[in-house]
Parts: C-alpha cells; sequence; structure tokens
C-alpha cells in the first residue's frame, strides 16, 4: 500500500466512530480495514479456475474424533494445511512445527485445527491434527441474516472512500459484512466449546487476518486464554503497521501476541500496540531459520546429504523465488522477460533453480504452467532446474546457494541468515528491506545486465569475505513461550452465552456423526434441538422418529417460538413433508416461510438466494408474486425465469436489477450489490442474448462482467475470446 493510501485510512479510524462499530458482538474496524487495504493494494486476487490436486494417500481425523476423546489439550494451533513441506516421509508445517515441539518439550500437550483454502489437505502430517473443513462448510452454508445493524455514520465513510477511489470500488455492504461476521461468530462456538472442554491455555494461529483466524482470536478472548499470531512473511502496513485510535482494551480479533522474526517488526508493531492493554509484539525470531543454521542437527545433516546429489557447489548456485502475479503490481509474469534474458547471458557455470511459491502449486497453479512453458528451453538444456527446487524443503536449498533473487519475498531474511546474498527486482522491495538494503545483503536489480553485475558483484564479495557480519538480538522461542504461557499480562475475558450442548450435535452434523447426536440426545433431551435431532434420525432412514422431532419442531413454531427460525431447516422440513405426503404439515411449514419473509427483507433475500443455490427455480417464480418487489427479487428471479427458459422475462428481471444497482452505492440495501452479484447478472444476461443470436448485446455483457472482475472472470473471458474468432 501506498503511504497516501494508509493516511486516508487513518484519517478514517480518527474522524468517525469505527470502535463503535460491532456486529454479532464482532468488531468490525479491524476486518473491514484490512478488507479495504487489500483491495487497494490489489492483493484481493480472483483465484484462478483450475481444479488443484489432492494426492495425498489419507485424510485427517475430523473433529468429532477429538471432540470424543477425554483429553486435556493445552494448546490448539491453526493452520492452513497447504504450506506444510515434506520432510522424512511427512508433511512438516515449517511455521508453527517448531513451536509444537517446544511446547511439548515444556510438558505440554498440543494439536493443531487444519483447514486448507486450497482444498489441499497435506496426509501424513507430524504433530496430533484434526481437519475442521466440515465445520468450516457446515457454517458457510448455514449463515441467515435476520436483521441489518446500523452502524454509525458507515454511510458517510462508504461515502468518502467512493469519492476517493470511484463508485466503482467494491465498498462492502452492511449485509456483506453481517454475513461474515455472523460466520465469525458461529465458527468461534465451535472453536470456544474446545478451549473451555479441553481446557486450552493458549491460542496459536498462523496468520491472523482471514475470517477463520477472526474467530479462533475471539473464542480465546471469550475464555480468557492468550491467541498468538505467529508471523508468516512480510507484515503488511495495513495488517501489522499504523493502527491508530485502538481502544484501551484492543479489539476483540486483533492477537494478544505478534511473535515476530527480527526486533524492528516488533518495535513497529508496539508503537500502537504499547498503548494498549490487550495487545504486544515480541521479537522471538524465526525458530524454522534458526534449526537449519546448525549444522549439528540431524535432519540438516540428512538434507545436506540429499543435495550433494544435484546441487554443485564448485559452481555459482542462484536461487530464484517466486510469488503469484496478485501481489506484483505491473507485471504481468511471475518471471520478467528481462530476467529470462539473464538465465539465457549467464556464465556457462550458472545453475539457475527457479522455486514456485507454494500457491502456484495450489490455486495459481495456471501461473507455475505458464512459467514453467517460458523456462521449458532452460530447463531441457541443464540450465534451470524447478523439481527439486520447488518440492525439497527452502531451507535446505537455500544453505547452497551463493546468490538468491526474488521480487520481494521474505526469503530475503532467511538468506540472510544463511548469509546468502539477495538480489531484488520489484520496486516493492525497497519499502519492505530498507535496513537488509542499507546493510550491503540486499541489492536492487531492474534489468538485465544490472542482474547479472549485480551477481557477480556478491559472488566477489562473498569470495573475498566483505560481506558484514549480521548479529541476532532475538529472545528465542524457549524464552519466548515463557514469556506467552507464564506471563501475568491478563487477557481481556469476554462474557458469554454458550449453547455447548447444540455445539456439540453441530460438529457432529458436520461431520456425519447421526449416531453420536441421538446418543447425546437421548441422554439429555432438549427441545431447542429436536430438528437437528430428526435430521440425525432421518440419514439413519429412522422416520418415525424423524417424523417425532419434525413434529415437535413445528409444534414449538405454534406455540409462538419462532425467534430464531432458520430457513433452511423449513425448506428441509417442507421436502421431508412432501417427500411423505404430509400435505397439511407442508401448508404450515410454507405459511411460517410466507410469515418470516414478508416481515423481514433480509430473511426474503437468504431464502431466494437457498432456493437458488439448490436449483428450485420453479418455487422462485412461484414466491415472486407473494412477496414484495426489491433490488434482490429482481436479481434471483431474474436468475431463475431464465434457467427455465423464460427468456425475455428474465432478462427484464435482470436489467430492473441492474438499473437500481447503479444507484449511488449509499443509496440502496440490498444483499446482491457487491460486485460478483452484478457480474453475475451481466454473464447471464451476455447468455441469454447469445442464445437468442443478439451477438453484439451479448458481447456488451459479458465485456461489462468482465470489466467488473478485473478481467478475472473465466467464462465470460472464453466467450468474448471465440468473439475474436
Amino acid at each position: 500500500m501506498t503511504r497516501k493510501e494508509i493516511d486516508f485510512l487513518n484519517s478514517i479510524e480518527i474522524n468517525y466512530p469505527v470502535n463503535k462499530w460491532r456486529i454479532e458482538k464482532v468488531d468490525i474496524w479491524p476486518f473491514l480495514r484490512i478488507m479495504l487495504g487489500l483491495k487497494l493494494a490489489n492483493v484481493l486476487r480472483p483465484i484462478s479456475n483450475q481444479d488443484t490436486k489432492n494426492n495425498s494417500p489419507g485424510k485427517l481425523p475430523t473433529l468429532s474424533s477429538l471432540l470424543r476423546k477425554n483429553e486435556k489439550i493445552d494448546v490448539f494451533v491453526l493452520i492452513d494445511s497447504f504450506p506444510r513441506i515434506k520432510l522424512n516421509g511427512s508433511w512438516y508445517h515449517r511455521l508453527s512445527g517448531p513451536f509444537n515441539e517446544e511446547i511439548r518439550n515444556k510438558g505440554l500437550n498440543v494439536v493443531n485445527l487444519e483447514f486448507s483454502y486450497h482444498n489441499i489437505e497435506r496426509f501424513p502430517v507430524f504433530d496430533e491434527s484434526y481437519s475442521i473443513t466440515n465445520q468450516l462448510k457446515y457454517i458457510q452454508n448455514n449463515i441467515q441474516i435476520n436483521k441489518i445493524v446500523h452502524l454509525e455514520k458507515y454511510e458517510q465513510v462508504k461515502r468518502e472512500f467512493l469519492l476517493e477511489y470511484g463508485e466503482e470500488f467494491d465498498f462492502p455492504t452492511i449485509e456483506y459484512l453481517t454475513t461474515s461476521a455472523m460466520y465469525i461468530q458461529k465458527l468461534s462456538n465451535v472453536f470456544e466449546t474446545l478451549f473451555l472442554e479441553k481446557k486450552t491455555k493458549a491460542a496459536f494461529m498462523v496468520n491472523y487476518y482471514q475470517q477463520n483466524s477472526y474467530a479462533f482470536i475471539l473464542a480465546a478472548r471469550r475464555v480468557g486464554i492468550p491467541s498468538i499470531d505467529i508471523q508468516h512473511g512480510n507484515q503488511r502496513d495495513i495488517c501489522y503497521h499504523r493502527w491508530l485510535n485502538v481502544p484501551e482494551n484492543g479489539y476483540n480479533i486483533l492477537p494478544d501476541y505478534f511473535w515476530c522474526w527480527e526486533k524492528k517488526d516488533a518495535s513497529t508493531i508496539n508503537n500502537w500496540a504499547d498503548l494498549t492493554k490487550s495487545h504486544q509484539a515480541i521479537n522471538g525470531g524465526n525458530p524454522w531459520i534458526e534449526m537449519w543454521k546448525d549444522n549439528n542437527q540431524s535432519i540438516v545433516d540428512q538434507y545436506d546429504q540429499t543435495t550433494k546429489q544435484y546441487i554443485d557447489e564448485n559452481q555459482v548456485n542462484i536461487l530464484v523465488t517466486l510469488q503469484p502475479l496478485y501481489g506484483l503490481p505491473n507485471w504481468n509474469s511471475n518471471i520478467p522477460d528481462w530476467v529470462v534474458e539473464a538465465i539465457q547471458k549467464s556464465p556457462a557455470n550458472w545453475k539457475w533453480y527457479i522455486r514456485y511459491h507454494p500457491q502456484m502449486l495450489g490455486n495459481y497453479r495456471n501461473e507455475m504452467e505458464s512459467c514453467e512453458a517460458i523456462l521449458a528451453p532452460y530447463i531441457s538444456s541443464g540450465k534451470v532446474e524447478t523439481k527439486k527446487a520447488t518440492h525439497e524443503p527452502l531451507m535446505a536449498i537455500l544453505r547452497k546457494m551463493t546468490v538468491h533473487i526474488t521480487a520481494f519475498s521474505t526469503c530475503v531474511i532467511e538468506s540472510m541468515n544463511l548469509h546468502v546474498p539477495s538480489v531484488t527486482i520489484h520496486d516493492r522491495a525497497e519499502a519492505y528491506f530498507k535496513e537488509e538494503l542499507a546493510s550491503g545483503w540486499v541489492i536492487q536489480a531492474t534489468d538485465t545486465e544490472e542482474l547479472l553485475t549485480e551477481v557477480q558483484s556478491f559472488i566477489l564479495k562473498r569470495n573475498e569475505k566483505k560481506l558484514t557480519l549480521i548479529h541476532s538480538d532475538i529472545i528465542g522461542l524457549d524464552k519466548g513461550l515463557e514469556l506467552i504461557l507464564n506471563s501475568p499480562k491478563k487477557v481481556m475475558k469476554i462474557v458469554s452465552n454458550l449453547n455447548i450442548s447444540r455445539n456439540h450435535k453441530e460438529i457432529y452434523m458436520a461431520d456425519g456423526r447421526y449416531e453420536q447426536i441421538i446418543n447425546e440426545y437421548e441422554s439429555n433431551p432438549l427441545s431447542n434441538e429436536v430438528f437437528i435431532v430428526g435430521k440425525a434420525y432421518e440419514e439413519l432412514n429412522h422416520i418415525t422418529k424423524a417424523i417425532s422431532c419434525y413434529d415437535e419442531y413445528i409444534s414449538n413454531l405454534s406455540n409462538n417460538n419462532q425467534k430464531n427460525i432458520n430457513l433452511k431447516e423449513l425448506l428441509h422440513l417442507k421436502d421431508f413433508c412432501q417427500k411423505y405426503n404430509s400435505t397439511k404439515e407442508v401448508q404450515i411449514v410454507d405459511s411460517y416461510i410466507n410469515k418470516i419473509i414478508n416481515k423481514n427483507e433480509n430473511l426474503k433475500s437468504s431464502f431466494l438466494k437457498q432456493l437458488l443455490q439448490s436449483g428450485r427455480y420453479n418455487e422462485i417464480k412461484e414466491w415472486k408474486d407473494k412477496v414484495e418487489k426489491s433490488i434482490d427479487t429482481s436479481f434471483y428471479v431474474g436468475r431463475a425465469l431464465l434457467a427455465l427458459g423464460d427468456t425475455e422475462e428474465g432478462i427484464k428481471e435482470l436489467l430492473n436489477y441492474l438499473e437500481k444497482s447503479i444507484q449511488p452505492n449509499n443509496q440502496m440495501f440490498g444483499q446482491t450489490l457487491q460486485r460478483n452479484y452484478k457480474a453475475s447478472a451481466y454473464f447471464y444476461l451476455g447468455e441469454a442474448n447469445l442464445n437468442m443470436h443478439k451477438f453484439e448485446d451479448a458481447r456488451y455483457y459479458f465485456e461489462q462482467c468482465n470489466l467488473l472482475m478485473r478481467g478475472q472472470h473465466e467464462k465470460a473471458k472464453a466467450y468474448l475470446k471465440m468473439y475474436k474468432k
């Protein structure tokens, strides 16, 4: 981000009541600030449309397995499985793994909770680990907005933002924030249940600024245990630095501790954290790097023997660490043409090892494949190697390198610690590595000749031992953990109204453990759990018992217990009743749906969305004239009519939706006002016009769709490519 952009966000922090913004007891400003900052920095990029491949030979045990164990767990660690690396046949997490080992050395029990944004689950793994993927999907599929909270002066902030960055900026709607806050709150209930039942003392995570971590932090805050963010890369200003006007007791979705690799990182955070009672940065160091600096470590010696087989230390070995394009402004390739030219022009005794970022093996696999095509001639000639450079542990490779090259990856820090100098090749590096550039261990290059010259310069300096010595002032893993686990620092505890029994059953439902739901219910029947128990009976084909539970559920509705009615439950109940010819019950359920959605605009939108997602287009058509028209109904009705083949009416509804959506962003409310909904409307209008042979109109809509998605709507791009042909 630029200084101007951060200054703008800081001005909002100071001049508007952002610290009062709460939805579902979740502090909204940290979530919103980081989201806006990442959008401005252009790093919230649509993912590749290519399927990622999960080649793991097995699966992690589910969360239900852990819940059923009667054991204390002192520390939970929340991680994305994807960044794990293969180490001696198992998958090791280089960021959290050393923490787990040291925690165990202290006689404490530690367990990982794992998910994957790339839909790749690693197995087998080091450490005891459980998958929470089923719970995440279950919660995502069961979110329902009952009401919209008013955030004081939120619309003024939105207006100021749009005036600064343009009306087309995808500023989050209150509806979007509400959906996100509900997800965070519901997931935090799962974590809180675990913390309480397992008598947990601390909650560690890698990357705090994503929704799963926000929920983890919130749960820890409610229980009164410390939450700790483990540094995972360059600390973006918007996420870690220059927070102004933070409440004295902090934000309930920011971690209590930030574990930093270097003193400068910790000091920058503590510039604002020291003004609070809740947040603190620790100069703990990078335990993974420290291990690879020790030649006496058996794992280090083992990999030294392995790398000897393909790395000739008598030649010049150059490691290039590539990064995904979403964080590389003004680049159209992960490896610039002038770097490829440098490879071509380099001396015969220079060997280039190209390492792909882990994300380029997952959601951005297409970028890796593009690089492989560019580098193919050099790979075949032996000048370039990519396979081992990518799949072996980074530190094992780095130990044998002469020079490291990168756009601005934190591999610069790892290289310095292993006494390997770096050449940075993107202008953003100057903002991240000012001290390293000043030290002489890092040099910037901007073209082919500069790159070749700087590499040659580093070769001479290394040979003549003219690079300055590196001094470390970290407190280390042992002392850092002692500080966190035994600190008198008081964690700000929050009052909670947790329903542990209900949470148990939802965890089991997500994992398909229906017998466990029934066993717990039969030993302690609770009226507010009859639906989930009925569904468990239904899944086990115990239909009579399912009917009994569903009858009780309907009876509870009849007794005006309607405060927390879930539309998805009602739709499921309607399907069940239709399947077993319970006409009277179908009518009762329909009457409740009608009553609810006509009282509540948000529930109406959620209801129509659920119908669309489950392909119930005829039902949307039936409800069309029973509900009051709104921008959301126009979108969902239009999509349903097109799916049913009523093209003219469908086009009319979607055009009506778009006409309403282009009004000034702060004068319209609805769940479908986000950019992806507008892009969807344009796309389906394009397909409808294409089917009607109105080719120019279709092209216009596809272009508008792709424009809204910043050129990343794959289906629209495919149609536009067809037009070019």
